[in-house]
């Protein structure tokens, strides 16, 4: 995984007009806690052509579904809702199935009001004209306190610790 990966997928959501969030360990990093993390979590706002948009973005990019479904059927609330229930599926996986693969995991059902966050992120610049929204930390303290993973509450120590800075 490499910095050029991440600007290509950026600007890849950017050129579909795909609305997004950034969230999970690259959110952590982007708010600047010193980490590592082997994938890349998103947000989309939850609209059918939305969704469809940011798959179709990355599967221009060469990544494919971890499971046969396309960026339809991904789309449509009603499958994304039989996913969670039937296979306690939390988030659709896409990956280039390559040595130096970009995991990237989109969240199959919205794990707060997207587009409220979406509205008071912070925006950070990737690359020169690449400015790239991230969760607030308050929202990503909130999600990872959630999981309970011993990783997830080490990032809620640190992620508190720098909002008291």
């Amino acid at each position: 995984m490499r910095v050029a990966q991440f600007e290509q997928v950026f600007r890849a959501l950017e050129q579909a007009q795909v609305r997004y969030l950034v969230v999970g360990g690259m959110a952590v990093i982007a708010h600047g806690i010193v980490r590592l993390t082997n994938d890349l979590d998103l947000v989309l706002v939850f609209e059918e052509e939305n969704l469809a948009r940011g798959v179709r973005a990355l599967e221009a990019l060469g990544f494919k579904a971890k499971i046969p479904v396309t960026a339809a059927d991904f789309a449509k609330e009603d499958n994304r809702r039989r996913w969670a229930t039937e296979k306690n599926m939390l988030v659709f996986q896409m990956a280039l199935f390559q040595e130096d693969d970009l995991p990237v995991d989109i969240f199959i059902e919205p794990p707060f009001d997207v587009e409220k966050e979406l509205m008071r992120a912070p925006r950070f610049e990737l690359a020169p004209d690449l400015w790239v929204p991230v969760a607030p930390i308050d929202q990503l303290i909130a999600m990872k306190q959630k999981t309970g993973r011993p990783r997830d509450l080490e990032d809620v120590e640190r992620l508190k610790r720098l909002q008291k800075l």
